[in-house]
Protein backbone atom coordinates (compact mmCIF):
# COMPACT_ATOMS: atom_id res chain seq x y z
CA UNK A 1 0.00 0.00 0.00
CA UNK A 2 1.30 3.34 -1.22
CA UNK A 3 1.20 6.47 1.05
CA UNK A 4 -0.05 9.70 -0.02
CA UNK A 5 2.28 12.52 -0.54
CA UNK A 6 1.58 16.08 0.92
CA UNK A 7 2.21 18.93 -1.20
CA UNK A 8 2.30 22.57 0.29
CA UNK A 9 1.64 25.42 -1.58
CA UNK A 10 0.95 29.00 -1.17
CA UNK A 11 -1.70 30.94 -2.92
CA UNK A 12 -3.08 34.20 -2.90
CA UNK A 13 -6.05 35.52 -0.69
CA UNK A 14 -8.44 35.82 -3.60
CA UNK A 15 -7.67 32.17 -5.35
CA UNK A 16 -11.26 29.74 -6.49
CA UNK A 17 -10.12 28.04 -3.58
CA UNK A 18 -10.50 29.88 -0.79
CA UNK A 19 -14.35 29.60 -2.00
CA UNK A 20 -14.89 26.47 -0.50
CA UNK A 21 -15.00 26.12 3.05
CA UNK A 22 -12.26 23.78 5.05
CA UNK A 23 -12.40 20.31 4.75
CA UNK A 24 -13.41 20.22 1.36
CA UNK A 25 -10.59 22.17 -0.59
CA UNK A 26 -8.13 19.14 -0.83
CA UNK A 27 -10.64 17.28 -2.94
CA UNK A 28 -11.75 20.41 -4.94
CA UNK A 29 -8.25 20.61 -5.81
CA UNK A 30 -7.99 17.36 -6.89
CA UNK A 31 -10.54 16.70 -8.75
CA UNK A 32 -9.34 20.54 -10.47
CA UNK A 33 -5.82 19.02 -11.09
CA UNK A 34 -7.15 15.63 -12.91
CA UNK A 35 -9.57 17.64 -14.91
CA UNK A 36 -6.32 19.68 -15.86
CA UNK A 37 -4.22 16.47 -17.23
CA UNK A 38 -7.32 15.66 -19.05
CA UNK A 39 -7.46 18.99 -20.77
CA UNK A 40 -4.08 18.56 -21.42
CA UNK A 41 -4.25 15.69 -22.99
CA UNK A 42 -7.15 16.83 -25.04
CA UNK A 43 -5.61 19.85 -25.85
CA UNK A 44 -2.61 17.90 -27.36
CA UNK A 45 -4.72 15.58 -29.31
CA UNK A 46 -6.70 18.11 -31.20
CA UNK A 47 -3.00 19.84 -31.58
CA UNK A 48 -2.22 16.82 -33.25
CA UNK A 49 -4.71 16.84 -35.50
CA UNK A 50 -5.69 20.54 -36.66
CA UNK A 51 -1.47 19.44 -38.08
CA UNK A 52 -2.93 16.35 -39.95
CA UNK A 53 -5.62 19.38 -41.35
CA UNK A 54 -3.02 21.85 -42.17
CA UNK A 55 -0.97 19.44 -44.38
CA UNK A 56 -4.32 17.50 -45.92
CA UNK A 57 -5.37 21.54 -47.09
CA UNK A 58 -1.57 22.39 -48.17
CA UNK A 59 -1.17 19.22 -49.94
CA UNK A 60 -4.56 19.39 -51.83
CA UNK A 61 -5.40 15.58 -50.53
CA UNK A 62 -8.43 14.57 -48.44
CA UNK A 63 -7.73 11.52 -46.09
CA UNK A 64 -11.08 9.52 -44.66
CA UNK A 65 -9.82 7.88 -41.51
CA UNK A 66 -12.35 5.00 -39.62
CA UNK A 67 -12.96 4.37 -35.74
CA UNK A 68 -9.86 1.45 -37.20
CA UNK A 69 -7.53 4.45 -38.22
CA UNK A 70 -7.63 2.86 -41.49
CA UNK A 71 -6.62 5.30 -43.95
CA UNK A 72 -7.72 5.52 -47.68
CA UNK A 73 -6.03 8.45 -49.88
CA UNK A 74 -8.66 9.82 -52.65
CA UNK A 75 -8.13 11.72 -55.76
CA UNK A 76 -6.63 15.40 -55.22
CA UNK A 77 -9.48 17.79 -54.70
CA UNK A 78 -9.82 20.01 -58.06
CA UNK A 79 -10.88 22.88 -55.53
CA UNK A 80 -8.26 25.18 -55.07
CA UNK A 81 -7.46 26.55 -51.58
CA UNK A 82 -5.31 29.48 -50.22
CA UNK A 83 -4.08 28.25 -46.65
CA UNK A 84 -2.05 31.41 -46.44
CA UNK A 85 -4.79 33.55 -46.89
CA UNK A 86 -6.76 31.24 -44.88
CA UNK A 87 -4.87 31.56 -41.67
CA UNK A 88 -4.18 35.39 -42.13
CA UNK A 89 -8.04 35.71 -41.12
Amino acid sequence: MTKDKRLELRLPSDHWIWQYPPGSRSKRMREALGLMESLQRTLTNLDKRLEQVEEMLASGELIYSDEKDRQEKHEPCAIKFDTDAFMNI
